[in-house]
């Protein structure tokens, strides 16, 4: 169960069996359906404008459609969320952040479109159970030997760091449990990356 999106065909696919638990439900709250199904979409909406969508146009043909100051602007952000990732270690091998970096964009900018649509006054709450359910949605189960392999060739980072690392790009986040600098998962304002700007 997935979704994906084709920069050849400018095409997002969501499969009807990603539309229930763990990423929606009708007896869900909106936090939470978004934590779920809406960062999902966001994800792959964004990839049409990540590091790889990005080198396709409209049609799906390959074509630079960017302003050179646009692009280089975007490479510093980019650059900036693979550096986020590279060299964590998963099952004691360390993760490749450029291998990794347009899935980790895509994370960072479906996030950040769900919680847009909450809005900037949502209560703690409300911010809990978005957080609490996109962290859900990426609930895996994987042998140790199996991970390693993965981690040294899948395009996405591990499940526990694709809700571990960007979670702290958001201010929401910190709202949501009162995370404080002296809290293992605290990030620096400055060390922030913000992807897509509203």
């Amino acid at each position: 169960v997935n979704a994906c999106y084709d920069p050849m065909k400018n095409d997002i696919t969501f499969l009807a069996g990603i539309l229930q638990p763990p990423y929606y439900s009708l007896n869900w709250t909106r936090a939470q359906n978004l934590g779920g199904t809406g960062a999902t979409i966001g994800h792959e909406i964004s990839h049409s404008f990540d590091n790889n969508g990005a080198l396709y146009d409209e049609y799906g043909t390959l074509n630079n459609w960017w302003t050179v100051e646009d692009k280089q602007a975007f490479d510093k952000l980019v650059t900036a969320i693979a550096d986020q990732f590279d060299g964590l270690l998963y099952e004691g091998v360390k993760v490749n952040g450029r291998l990794t970096v347009s899935e980790n964009i895509a994370d960072n900018a479906g996030m950040a479109v769900a919680l847009d649509l909450l809005g900037d006054s949502a209560d703690p709450k409300v911010l809990q159970d978005f957080f609490i359910a996109y962290a859900r949605s990426w609930a895996t189960k994987m042998r140790p030997e199996r991970a390693k392999t993965v981690l040294r060739q899948d395009v996405h980072a591990p499940a526990t760091l694709r809700v571990n690392v960007p979670v702290q790009n958001f201010e929401a986040w910190y709202q949501a449990f009162d995370v404080q600098p002296t809290d293992g998962m605290y990030r620096l304002p400055a060390k922030r990356v913000t992807i897509w700007r509203r």
